[in-house]
């Protein structure tokens, strides 16, 4: 028998055998999607793992699961397992201020790997607020999950102890991408869930500015690890309150991308054309080349938006604030 002397000769044979099979290919990333254009903050992609090998091209080899997934838009953050390592991003570093301690809005995709009713088990974290000085530390808020993934509940230090501020009766469907937003201020604070608020009401603690350089955001799980069961993607930060508006036009522009999920297979891709005709042939050409190569994104790396990088920032207060690593500590502050 006699093969064909170029290999891009046998795609077609390839192709026609893994849809009469019905076999499917590992999970791929869809490329990341682009900034939406608005002033934020800081925004993390989570796309570190095109950084991750010297060909910026990752692969399962290259990338670790326990922190990384294939995504809708290049890679999530990965915060599935009872405890984690909490991952950290700094109010202050190298100048920057990715969050702000008194007022702001804080955006991002959350994936369950859970249902309501069962639940993740437990209270699942979704952001903390966090200060400390390497021994010590104190959480501010907290927004988080029931253990029944009933209610979608902010608690915070208050003048009476820790107390529940809010709580949102909310329904979730595991692998189920869906927008949560906070927004925050000294005297107001309001969570939306698909662009729709749940609950408004008085504001937040205002972090105090002599700690704000040794102060950090939880994401995906709290500070000594509880993770959120699910997983996280294009979280965004503003400087204020966004206003509703804002929320529904950024919703609406990304929820369709999101809802494919990544790239599953060649079949599942097809599976999802009307059928037939030039259209399932070009997308079918679209799939095969995504399956076979990622494209970096712009800059690499998280994809900020300030040129800034929140992997491994180190506080110059002896905090260390980084990726991977836990702290652990007692629940008090050092003014």
């Amino acid at each position: 028998m006699q093969f064909p002397t170029r290999p891009w000769m046998l795609r077609p044979v390839l192709r026609f055998f893994f849809l009469l099979s019905g076999l499917t290919v590992l999970a791929a990333p869809r490329p990341p999607l682009p900034p939406w254009p608005e002033i934020a903050l800081f925004r993390w992609s989570f796309d570190e793992a095109y950084s991750t090998a010297a060909s910026k091209s990752p692969s399962t080899a290259t990338v670790d699961a326990t922190i990384w997934a294939e995504s809708w838009s290049g890679y999530a953050l990965n915060r599935q397992g009872r405890h984690v390592q909490p991952v950290l991003l700094p109010l202050q570093s190298a100048g920057a201020w990715p969050v702000l301690g008194d007022q702001g809005t804080i955006r991002f995709w959350y994936c369950p790997a859970w249902a309501t009713g069962k639940g993740p088990g437990h209270e699942a974290p979704l952001l903390e607020m966090v200060s400390g000085n390497g021994k010590e530390a104190v959480t501010w808020w907290r927004l988080a999950f029931d253990a029944r993934g009933e209610r979608l509940i902010l608690s915070a230090q208050t003048a009476g102890g820790w107390a529940d501020l809010a709580a949102a009766p909310v329904e979730m469907t595991a692998g189920q991408w869906r927008l949560i937003t906070l927004t925050y201020a000294g005297t107001n604070r309001a969570v939306a869930l698909d662009a729709q608020t749940v609950a408004a009401g008085a504001g937040l603690p205002v972090i105090p500015a002599a700690v704000r350089p040794m102060s950090a955001l939880v994401i995906g799980s709290s500070l000594s690890g509880l993770s959120a069961e699910g997983q996280f993607e294009e979280l965004t930060t503003f400087p204020q309150p966004c206003a509703d508006w804002m929320l529904g036009l950024y919703f609406n522009g990304t929820r369709r991308q999101a809802a494919l999920g990544p790239i599953i297979s060649l079949e599942a891709e097809l599976a999802r054309l009307p059928g037939g005709g030039q259209a399932r042939k070009k997308k079918e050409a679209d799939v095969v080349m995504m399956e076979s190569s990622v494209p970096t994104p712009p800059g690499g790396g998280g994809g900020s938006t300030n040129n800034w990088s929140p992997t491994y920032p180190v506080a110059t207060n002896g905090l260390r604030l980084a990726l991977g690593v836990r702290l652990i500590g007692k629940l008090c502050l050092r003014n």
